[in-house]
C-alpha cells in the first residue's frame, strides 16, 4: 500500500482531489495536509511515500518544504502539483523535486505520474 501526502492549503481544492482519487486508489492510504509545518509534523510521526504539495501553501512553500523532505526522507517520492507555471521557479525545483505537474490535471494523470515516479524510484 502506497502512502500519498498531499498538501494545499485551498481545501476545496484538497476535497476535490479526495474525492476523485480515493475511488480510483483503493490500495493508496492518502492523507491531506494544509501547511509545511504539519506535513513535517506528520512525517517524524508516519512515513510517506509520496509527499505532493502545492508551490503556494501555508508558511513554508512548496519546493522549499521538499528540500526539507528530500533531505531527512530520502527515499520519499516529491512531486509539485500546481498552478504557478514560472520557469524560475520550475528550475530552482529540480533539486528537490521528482515531478512537476500544472493544475489543473485529471486524476489519471496524477495517479500515473505517482505510481510511475515510484516505479522508477523502486
Amino acid at each position: 500500500m502506497r502512502r500519498v501526502l498531499f498538501v494545499d492549503s485551498d481545501p476545496v481544492e484538497a476535497r476535490k482531489l479526495r474525492k476523485t482519487l480515493t475511488p480510483m486508489c483503493p490500495e493508496w492510504e492518502i492523507e491531506f495536509a494544509m501547511s509545511g509545518e504539519e506535513v513535517l509534523d506528520i512525517m517524524s510521526k508516519y512515513p510517506f511515500d509520496v509527499v505532493v504539495p502545492d508551490i503556494r501553501i501555508h508558511g513554508i512553500n512548496g519546493i522549499e518544504l521538499l528540500g526539507i523532505v528530500g533531505e531527512r526522507y530520502p527515499e520519499t517520492v516529491r512531486i509539485i502539483h500546481s498552478e504557478t507555471f514560472d520557469p524560475d521557479k520550475v528550475l530552482k525545483s529540480t533539486m528537490a523535486v521528482h515531478q512537476f505537474l500544472i493544475k489543473p490535471c485529471c486524476a489519471e494523470t496524477v495517479k500515473n505520474t505517482i505510481e510511475r515516479t515510484c516505479k522508477l524510484r523502486d
